[in-house]
């Protein structure tokens, strides 16, 4: 019985390992090949072969994979712009007990960022060919050939950007637009007077009785200007918006007072009051121009003691200075309160333009 028991382990003992090597032999068929990947890019590459676990090649590296004999799928990817873009997805032969060997080169294409900050549509061309359309704060990523570039950012039919590039694989290019920092600003005068333009920084130009001015490429945002009269009165003033794209415009206002001329040939000092209000106080033989609400206004002259020089209703004109004289009019053929239109200021200015006012 001990000699039966003794036999029976002992055919165990032969038997169990050959058992394990048949399991290892069926294990090692599993995979019976190889594929062998050259990383010749330059670039680290993430490789994974038939599914399995990726291994990151650096660049001019090469590894070999285990396989199973068959097809089988390789892909390659890289990162780019925070991302991981693949670079190659190929399938492969591999035979049982060879290797299969896979080559990666740099790809004929790179990647370009392209970022649209005009706040209008715009398109991108490469060499004058549209390459893709960007709605506004839009950024798009394309894929465009390797190799010398003339790249443009066109927004509203003007170029916004341009840059010329020699493109290389994995390489991160970026082309921003932006909306222009500069435009012009035309200033309309529909007046029958010429007009002095004054910005913030003192600078003075004129526009002539119904003309206009250009400022050229003022800066983009907010402009002031003040529009006074050639006497320097103040006629208009304006904060305008200057926007990149349709720049500026301001059409001057009429003035909402007129002049009146106050010319005093009393031998004495004066008060002058309108509607009761006084305005002005002139010295003997003194003479002065000041504005007034326009429409018609009654003008009281006095002495400093309260004796009436003049008591007068006029009509204050928008365009036309109104003069009035009262006291002793020394030129012959004027008499105390009288008051005509007086047109100096714009049929006989002479005004020269200033400096640009652009910033």
């Amino acid at each position: 019985m001990y000699a039966c028991i003794s036999r029976s382990v002992a055919l165990l003992c032969l038997l169990a390992p050959a058992a394990a090597s048949a399991h290892g032999s069926s294990r090692d068929h599993r995979y019976d090949g190889y594929v062998r990947v050259e990383n010749e890019t330059g670039e680290a590459l993430t490789v994974r072969v038939d599914g399995n676990d990726a291994r990151v090649l650096g660049p001019w590296e090469t590894a070999r994979f285990r396989a199973d004999s068959g097809y089988v799928v390789v892909s390659a990817s890289y990162r780019a712009f925070g991302e991981s873009r693949l670079l190659v997805n190929k399938t492969v032969k591999v035979y049982r007990g060879r290797t299969a060997d896979v080559e990666l080169r740099p790809p004929s294409t790179t990647l370009v960022k392209v970022v649209n900050n005009t706040g209008v549509p715009a398109e991108l061309r490469s060499s004058g060919r549209e390459v893709v359309d960007l709605a506004p704060s839009q950024s798009r990523i394309v894929s465009l050939p390797v190799g010398s570039a003339s790249l443009e950012l066109v927004a509203n039919g003007r170029i916004v950007e341009h840059e010329h590039l020699y493109l290389r694989p994995f390489e991160e290019e970026t082309i921003t637009g932006f909306a222009p920092s500069r435009a012009d600003l035309v200033v309309y005068n529909p007046l029958p007077f010429p007009v002095a333009l004054t910005c913030d920084r003192g600078l003075t130009r004129t526009v002539e009785p119904r003309g206009r001015v250009v400022y050229d490429d003022v800066a983009v945002g907010s402009f002031h200007l003040v529009a006074r009269r050639p006497g320097g009165e103040r006629v208009d003033e304006e904060q305008i918006r200057i926007d990149p794209w349709r720049g500026g415009s301001w059409t001057i206002d009429p003035p909402s007072q007129g002049l009146v001329r106050l010319d005093n040939e009393h031998h004495e000092g004066v008060r002058v009051y309108a509607d009761g209000r006084i305005i002005a106080m002139l010295n003997a033989e003194q003479d002065h121009t000041l504005s007034l609400p326009l429409g018609p206004v009654t003008l009281e002259v006095r002495e400093l003691d309260g004796t009436l020089v003049d008591l007068d209703a006029i009509t204050v004109d928008p365009y036309r200075t109104t003069t009035v004289e009262f006291g002793w009019d020394r030129r012959p053929g004027y008499t105390s309160g009288q008051h005509r239109p007086h047109d100096d200021d714009h049929d006989h200015y002479h005004g020269t333009n200033g400096h640009s006012c652009t910033m």
